[in-house]
């Protein structure tokens, strides 16, 4: 399998997929926000900015494709946003499912208003994608009977698969060719 996902790894096709993955994945979260009318809380603005690692993460991957360096990168950017979006989504599930003495669900991590990097305040360059508008209860949409936070667990959690299995997959050997049994 892990041979597989190497001579995967290798096409731009996988590297596509994921960027197409990450971009579905954000508009879903922005048509929730402006079609549906849910505002974003702090941890659904934090996930957004997880799953834009998966878009960069295609970015890297398509560029360097047949270059070893830049599938590294790419696998690990794609993990470390996987667990980092894992967490959150984590926080997510607890603020939302776990009620504080008051009954509004905010819990240690939902907070009012972002606090990304100074040096990267998404918030402030991109507004309309990774500013907190909400908080992260009342629980509006359900798809098959999971709420946003869960759903979220299920999508970071592939993500920590394929990205372990990416990574993993990059220092495999490859397999020799075996032209003679093509032969017989």
């Amino acid at each position: 399998m892990l041979q597989i996902m190497q001579s995967f790894s290798r096409t731009k096709i996988c590297w596509a997929l994921l960027f197409l993955v990450g971009v579905g994945l954000l508009c879903c979260g922005l048509a929730f926000q402006y079609y549906l009318r849910l505002d974003p809380c702090v941890n659904c603005v934090y996930e957004r900015a997880y799953v834009c690692c998966f878009i960069l993460a295609g970015v890297l991957g398509f560029i360097g494709s047949s270059l070893l360096l830049f599938r590294f990168i790419a696998s690990l950017t794609l993990l470390a946003s996987s667990v980092g979006g894992f967490i959150t989504s984590l926080e997510h599930f607890k603020d939302t499912h776990l009620q504080d003495e008051k009954g509004l669900g905010l819990g240690a991590s939902c907070q009012l208003n972002t606090n990304f990097p100074e040096f990267l305040p998404l918030d402030q360059y991109l507004p309309w994608i990774f500013k907190a508008q909400g908080t992260c209860k009342p629980l509006d949409w359900e798809f098959l009977s999971l709420d946003m936070p869960e759903w979220l667990l299920i999508i970071f959690f592939c993500g920590i698969i394929a990205g372990s299995l990416l990574l993993v997959a990059q220092f495999m050997r490859p397999k020799p060719r075996d032209f003679t049994s093509l032969y017989k």
